[in-house]
């Protein structure tokens, strides 16, 4: 019982890096920037002018009846509507003026950009959700589950301390000399989690009701059972792709309906047993890889505004911490330098530890061990170095033995000879496919395809091509010095034994002392 409590108290309190959150804040805030300037400011008077397309008297029932009970009758249930408080509240009344609603849109898109930049994030925060609120509240119209969904993520970010990392106020603490926090409580984070599993959850419970009652009667021996459902027997999304409301391109109609059958059984089970696949960390990016290409899947093909974007946005709670560590080149609240003129507040341990930390620039690397003799794996540096935006990428020669066997321990000359390997700043290697999927994760030209590199069979597919790939390599590449040529003879459609690698490290070390004869 000790041990079950211990780990309870530590999913809810043990600190975590604030990454995570700060990448789902810059999400939502994007979210809300593209819905504001693309959808609400461009229609704010028909929306929510007199004359617009949900009128004041309209919408002062829609905000006045809104805890109207049918079963009135019953005792403690008010019984006139002056009885009923108003439970769906709003800044913006039905006959509020458009001009304090510009104001009001304007305030949103103030709050969203001081959300993106990590600006009084709180007070953007709590703005932000208040405004949206009363925008949905005044048109009901105008929402969708998406639109449902970024109020919940605004809700969510107000407990978050979001602005912890990656941000604005980070610069102000520094400046002031506060300390900036390299970890924050986890609750608020947790929450949200718990939030998106259970709309995953409910929804494909939602889905599969028509089920129970299918069963019932089968059970009961009715020739007539009920209708099963759309998605139980895999006809919600061919009925989807052919409703001309939602569906991207006509001639989705044309797509055979059984090859639509497996992806609609696949999305419900999904959905299901989404709380489950997230308990375990493999099965947990087989849950997000496969929740990407269903909602990839659903903007690619279906007009449903900004909804796939805002369910994504709650994954970015689910990637490690470090990962984003290692997008960003560095940990929150590391130190790259002297704090010149510390503020008034300063901590004296905080300036202590920059004095001592002499370290300027990035201090989170990927450390490439690639094979510099082979024209190929040069080629695919040059590649590499082109896709390396952020800088992360550091590139080392596998024949510098020393260096690379203290990297990756456990890790023969031989493989190495085989595969890239590429070293994380946790402490792990990877080398194949694995490697070019670790790589891809700070590659951003790379991020629209590396969820799809956690499919459930993914890895297995991935290794083999690239392996026949990598013991191919040799036939098509071409030389330009004898070093290369001397080396392609020799590891090229061969068994790699000690030989063989008693042979390359000599003609490594001649190229070395060649190296420096020449300088």
């Amino acid at each position: 019982m000790s041990g079950l409590w211990r780990m309870f108290r530590d999913f809810w309190a043990k600190p975590v890096a604030p990454e995570p959150m700060a990448a789902f804040r810059i999400a939502i805030a994007l979210i809300l920037i593209f819905d504001l300037c693309c959808t609400l400011l461009p229609n704010l008077e028909s929306y929510f002018g007199p004359l617009g397309v949900f009128e004041p008297g309209d919408a002062r029932a829609w905000q006045e009846n809104a805890a109207l009970n049918k079963d009135a009758a019953l005792p403690g249930i008010p019984q006139s509507i002056e009885q009923i408080p108003k439970t769906r509240w709003s800044f913006i009344g039905p006959d509020t003026p458009m001009s304090t609603i510009y104001v009001m849109a304007g305030a949103l898109l103030i709050c969203a950009l001081c959300l993106l930049t990590g600006t009084l994030t709180r007070v953007a925060t709590v703005g932000a959700w208040l405004i949206l609120t009363s925008l949905h509240q005044r048109n009901p119209n105008l929402t969708n589950a998406g639109d449902v969904l970024l109020r919940i993520s605004l809700f969510y970010l107000m407990l978050m301390p979001a602005g912890a990392a990656w941000s604005v106020d980070n610069i102000f603490r520094r400046k002031l000399g506060w300390k900036i926090r390299d970890t924050v409580a986890p609750w608020s984070m947790r929450l949200a989690q718990f939030q998106i599993a259970a709309v995953y959850f409910f929804s494909g419970v939602e889905k599969n009701a028509p089920l129970g009652g299918w069963l019932q009667a089968r059970m009961q021996g009715s020739e007539n059972p009920p209708y099963i459902g759309d998605w139980n027997n895999g006809l919600a999304i061919p009925w989807a792709l052919r409703d001309a409301l939602i569906t991207r391109v006509d001639w989705f109609v044309w797509i055979p309906v059984e090859i639509l059958y497996p992806f609609t059984l696949i999305t419900l089970m999904w959905e299901l047993t989404f709380p489950l696949l997230l308990l375990f960390a493999i099965t947990r990016r087989w849950a997000l890889a496969i929740g990407y290409a269903v909602h990839m899947g659903i903007f690619l093909t279906m007009e449903v505004n900004h909804f796939s974007f805002t369910t994504m946005a709650f994954y970015a709670l689910f990637v490690p911490a470090a990962i984003w560590m290692d997008i960003a080149g560095r940990r929150t609240g590391e130190m790259s330098g002297e704090i010149e003129k510390p503020g008034p507040f300063a901590d004296p341990a905080a300036i202590a530890a920059a004095k001592a930390q002499k370290q300027l620039g990035r201090t989170r690397f990927y450390r490439v061990f690639y094979d510099s003799l082979c024209p190929v794996c040069r080629r695919s540096v040059l590649w590499l170095r082109r896709l390396d935006w952020l800088g992360v990428l550091k590139f080392e020669d596998l024949h510098d033995r020393e260096a690379a066997e203290a990297a990756l321990p456990g890790v023969s000359y031989a493989d190495q000879l085989k595969r890239l390997y590429v070293l994380r700043p946790d402490g792990q290697y990877f080398g194949g496919f694995a490697a070019v999927r670790a790589m891809a994760a700070v590659m951003p030209l790379l991020w629209p395809v590396l969820p799809l590199m956690w499919l459930p069979g993914a890895g297995w597919v991935g290794h083999k091509i690239y392996d026949v790939i990598a013991t191919n390599r040799f036939r098509y590449a071409k030389c330009d010095d004898e070093m290369c040529s001397l080396h392609l003879k020799l590891v090229a459609g061969k068994q790699i034994n000690d030989e063989v690698i008693a042979q390359v490290i000599a003609l490594a070390d001649k190229r070395k002392k060649a190296a420096i004869a020449k300088a």
